[in-house]
């Protein structure tokens, strides 16, 4: 099981919130709804945006075009977490984060019976899931962009067993009316355009000795610098229009969330392979590799390919 890892870290101050209302988040004019028994609701928006959240905001291209891609990509998340062993590096990756975040998020004390908890770009739901039927939170609510994703969330929630509620809602996780005890998003921030804006956003659902759950790429990566060597080449050849993947600086986002309040309590490093086809050996490696070196983080930081971060707010808004 993952160890605390705590930190001393500069003085930190408080971060506004996203404003008042503990109703959910701003479909148009529709809202999460608070029903007291289990559910597996798929609302639309009115705005006939797709399922994008603004609030008054017109959808940039950039998350247009994010939604578009998972919608095509939804599909592909079956084979993912239905095999008996992962395919590739990648589905390893999926798998074993899913795992850490549901483990520590467990523990005893880290989450009362009454919690509730955000999972930010949920895509298929198998983490709400799976967290829904591992705890006994009061409700696990996902969020995504995409329409097809979010539909096959539905249709997983409806053979799930949680003790709680699960609800899955098209939208955009940034625009919580809500404060949340946990919110955790899992290969999501390297696909905005402002991670560090997605982040805060992110940070301001949280409450006091709430916590936040992200992976992040490792911009220090030699394996992912080889990587995007090779997608840019394949990209261009390819003509393809897919928004790629970025790595984001932990150590940015940890200076900034110090600053809003946030001690980092964990970090894992993941995908100690090139991940450049499905091959199962390559998961075999990166598997055994994130347990050898796990404390070994000077060495992991310039090999492994994602970070997996837990941070705790420790101080609440004035």
């Amino acid at each position: 099981m993952p160890e605390d890892i705590s930190q001393n870290l500069m003085p930190q101050a408080t971060y506004p919130s996203f404003g008042g209302g503990t109703a959910g988040f701003v479909t148009g004019s529709k809202r999460l709804s608070q029903n007291s028994r289990p559910q597996a609701t798929c609302p639309r928006p009115e705005s006939g945006a797709a399922g994008f959240v603004t609030g008054s905001k017109t959808p940039t291209v950039s998350m247009a075009s994010l939604r578009a891609q998972f919608n095509s990509r939804s599909a592909s998340y079956e084979r993912v977490y239905s095999a008996d062993q992962p395919r590739s590096v990648w589905h390893h990756e999926k798998r074993r984060r899913a795992r850490w975040t549901v483990s520590w998020l467990s523990q005893r004390g880290r989450l009362a019976p009454d919690a509730r908890v955000l999972d930010a770009g949920c895509g298929d739901g198998y983490v709400s899931c799976l967290l829904a039927e591992s705890t006994s939170v009061a409700k696990v609510v996902g969020v995504d962009l995409s329409v097809a994703m979010i539909e096959r969330a539905t249709r997983r929630a409806a053979v799930a067993t949680p003790a709680g509620q699960i609800e899955f809602i098209v939208g955009d996780p940034r625009h919580s009316e809500d404060h949340w005890d946990a919110i955790f998003s899992l290969g999501v921030v390297g696909y905005q355009p402002e991670p560090l804006s997605f982040v805060e956003q992110l940070a301001g659902g949280v409450r006091k000795d709430g916590w936040l759950i992200l992976t992040v790429g490792n911009p220090n990566s030699l394996l992912r610098r080889a990587r995007n060597i090779g997608r840019s080449v394949k990209r261009w050849f390819a003509r393809s229009a897919d928004i790629a993947y970025q790595a984001t600086s932990s150590r940015a986002i940890d200076e900034r969330l110090s600053q809003l309040g946030f001690r980092l309590m964990q970090r894992r490093f993941l995908s100690y392979a090139l991940g450049a086809g499905e091959w199962s050996w390559e998961a075999a490696i990166s598997h055994h590799c994130e347990n050898v070196l796990r404390q070994h983080p000077n060495l992991s930081a310039w090999w492994a390919q994602t970070e997996w971060l837990v941070w705790k707010r420790m101080k609440s808004e004035k």
